[in-house]
């Protein structure tokens, strides 16, 4: 199996339940951007399914569109992981779940993780938010975060249980956070925007970006994670009534 987990990565994760990414647009838009905002490549090396099977990447075609002709699992779905060295160290994995149209729900839900290297990001921190919040869309996604890996996993884990919507999702507020269809609806508009905050950007009633601090090293420390939990007990109280 390919090894994605870049030393002390940060991740940008991506997740949906009400988006159908294997219809290709959504996913086609997210993976474009990365690559348009120089955060992957092509891939060095990339698997799919559960037995690894090696993928390529054929000539002149996007990520996307790789992941797109991946053979349906028995559930309908497809998943993978690649990783590459251009134009820096990256990894990714993705899941993307089989969509009921009668429904208008995922089967089980769609993610896909990207593993970028972190002084990188830490140095670039404006520029990962400036792509974050063009990238994080209402008809495209249903949650995001950007989060040093490890300690994002750790406040998942122990700080945000139980969590704010599901663990994958919306355990509790990160470094940036997207809130979209699906998940937005949980929580009152009004005490969303009462979260001290240093960057918040609403989709008309469909979605909300949320930053708390302008550079991601400034959560990274024990002051930095007392205000994120902070923040998110603030925000268990913003559950919008049944």
């Amino acid at each position: 199996m390919i090894d994605i987990d870049l030393p002390d990565a940060v991740q940008w994760r991506v997740a949906t339940h009400v988006h159908d990414w294997l219809g290709g647009d959504a996913l086609r838009a997210l993976l474009g951007g990365w690559a348009k905002h120089g955060l992957i490549g092509r891939p060095d090396a990339f698997e799919v399914g559960d037995d690894d099977e090696p993928w390529t990447v054929e000539d002149g075609e996007t990520l996307a569109d790789a992941i797109l002709r991946v053979p349906r699992n028995r559930a309908g779905g497809v998943s993978g992981r690649m990783r590459g060295d251009q134009p820096r160290p990256w990894g990714l994995s993705f899941i993307l779940a089989a969509f009921d149209t009668q429904g208008g729900r995922t089967e089980g839900y769609s993610i896909v993780n990207l593993n970028l290297p972190r002084g990188e990001s830490e140095r670039n921190s404006a520029a990962l938010l400036n792509s974050f919040e063009e990238l994080c869309r209402p008809d495209r996604c249903e949650y995001a975060s950007i989060h040093p890996r490890l300690r994002a996993e750790e406040l998942r884990m122990l700080a945000y249980t139980p969590p704010l919507t599901i663990a994958p999702m919306f355990a509790g507020l990160l470094w940036a956070n997207f809130l979209g269809p699906g998940t937005i609806e949980a929580f009152d508009a009004g005490a969303i925007d009462s979260l001290a905050v240093a960057r918040r950007r609403w989709f008309g009633d469909r979605g909300v970006a949320i930053v708390v601090t302008e550079d991601i090293a400034s959560v990274c420390t024990s002051k930095g994670e007392e205000r994120l939990i902070a923040l998110t007990d603030q925000l268990r109280e913003a559950a919008a009534p049944d």
